[in-house]
């Protein structure tokens, strides 16, 4: 505050606040001069008759808060004034909170005929935002198709956005449509799920012959 007023006169007395470092319930208070009154304070202050006191929650390191107290000046004399502050030192540690999410998808020929050969490619992405543990990739192969490789697949961890392609190779078997569907689960994941339907053709020869008929000669 100024070292001296005219009496009559209107001045400012500022607390100028800096954290040193990381800081909770941080309160500061000062007292009103005796030979002065209150006009205002900025920001608002907690006032117990000569005494002003400010509480702020938290200060990080280096943040600055700014009181300013206007008094008016009303008797003659040398007064002092005395800020204190009391605070406790603040010590922060974070947690990220995510959620793993698989994507699968399934693709292959749509059309094949009995005994050949087909391959299927399954993929699955985690899309969430945390790692997902565990995944296992499963193929339920249908009744029309059989197996001529492995049909699971244990991935291992997939962090976010990674994915996993693999491929599941088959025999055409049995005529007709048939559903083929893929699975992937984690052990922090929900199970998710992708078909990839197949119509097995059976290959045949039909053959007919037509003409006139060869009537009886008559004599």
């Amino acid at each position: 505050m100024p070292s001296q007023a005219a009496l009559g006169d209107t001045f400012d007395m500022v607390i100028n606040l800096t954290a040193l470092e990381n800081l909770a319930l941080v309160d500061v208070t000062d007292m009103i001069p005796a030979g002065t009154t209150l006009v205002s304070t900025d920001p608002p202050a907690k006032v117990e008759g000569a005494n002003l006191g400010w509480h702020y929650p938290q200060l990080k390191s280096g943040e600055t808060r700014k009181m300013t107290v206007k008094l008016k000046a009303t008797k003659e004399g040398s007064y002092t004034s005395c800020a204190t502050v009391h605070a406790l030192p603040l010590a922060c540690v974070s947690t990220k909170i995510g959620k793993p999410q698989l994507e699968i998808t399934k693709s292959g020929p749509t059309t094949a005929v009995i005994n050949q050969n087909v391959n299927f490619t399954i993929t699955v992405k985690n899309s969430g935002s945390m790692t997902a543990k565990n995944v296992v990739i499963t193929d339920a192969p249908p009744a029309g198709l059989t197996p001529t490789g492995a049909n699971s697949w244990p991935v291992g961890d997939l962090a976010p956005g990674q994915s996993r392609s693999v491929t599941w190779p088959a025999k055409a078997a049995k005529a007709g449509k048939h559903i083929n569907v893929a699975s992937a689960n984690g052990s922090n994941v929900d199970k998710v799920q992708d078909d990839a339907p197949i119509v097995v053709l059976q290959p045949g020869i039909d053959i007919t012959k037509s003409g006139p008929e060869i009537g009886r000669a008559h004599v």
